[in-house]
């Protein structure tokens, strides 16, 4: 802006400076007609001049006003969408929670049983039933927890290359792959699903949580 001043200034002083190269050996006229030529030749010029920077600072402020309008709405989109990412992933949330409290009584009953005597097939039916609808609902988190540094990745500041962004997965991928095999047990493909970590659960979850709220803070 400061630019375009400079030479609006500039332009303006031409007029009169290309005035006073030519007639600068005249002295100063007294007749009222040579005033009203002089008159008449500036204000042609430099309303001229006027006219056209007129239009030039029109154009520089529309486009302004445009890139702003742009980088906003940018702005919003970009915020909307991490919204819409946010509200994704947490809706999963409390059931996820409830899903390792329950997996976790009804892995915990099944193996504390099948270690004193077989198991009835009662039982059985009754746990599969009860562990396919909970594997169900954390095969779709899993799914989408894998998948979405690629979807909405671009969308956050976060560093989804982190070593704690990994570890959720990779702690997730290993909760999913325990659940599958449990399922498995009950169904007599396996002797005996491969044992986790007895904290793993719960440091899944509160890592769940960090990775949640540190996602929260760039929705303000």
């Amino acid at each position: 802006m400061i630019f375009l001043i400079v030479v609006f200034v500039a332009l303006l002083a031409l007029p009169l400076f290309f005035f006073i190269l030519n007639f600068n050996s005249n002295i100063l006229s007294n007749d009222i007609s040579d005033w009203a030529s002089f008159g008449d030749y500036l204000g042609g010029t430099i309303n001229t001049l006027i006219s056209l920077f007129s239009l030039i600072i029109l154009g520089y402020l529309t486009y302004l006003v445009s890139e702003q309008s742009n980088a906003e709405n940018k702005k919003n989109n970009i915020l909307m969408r991490r919204m819409d990412a946010y509200e994704e992933l947490t809706a999963f949330f409390p059931q996820v929670n409830q899903f390792l409290l329950d997996f976790g009584k009804s892995a915990n009953t099944i193996l504390d049983k099948v270690q004193v005597k077989p198991l009835d097939d009662y039982l059985i039916r009754e746990k599969q039933l009860e562990l396919n609808k909970q594997i169900l609902l954390f095969k779709n988190f899993y799914s989408l927890l894998f998948s979405f540094n690629v979807r909405y990745g671009h969308l956050f500041e976060y560093n989804f290359n982190s070593e704690d962004y990994s570890k959720i997965v990779q702690d997730a991928n290993i909760l999913k792959v325990f659940f599958e095999e449990t399922i498995d047990f009950l169904h007599g493909n396996i002797e005996m699903p491969n044992m986790i970590e007895d904290n793993l659960m719960r440091n899944f979850f509160d890592d769940l949580v960090g990775f949640i709220n540190q996602l929260r803070k760039e929705l303000n």
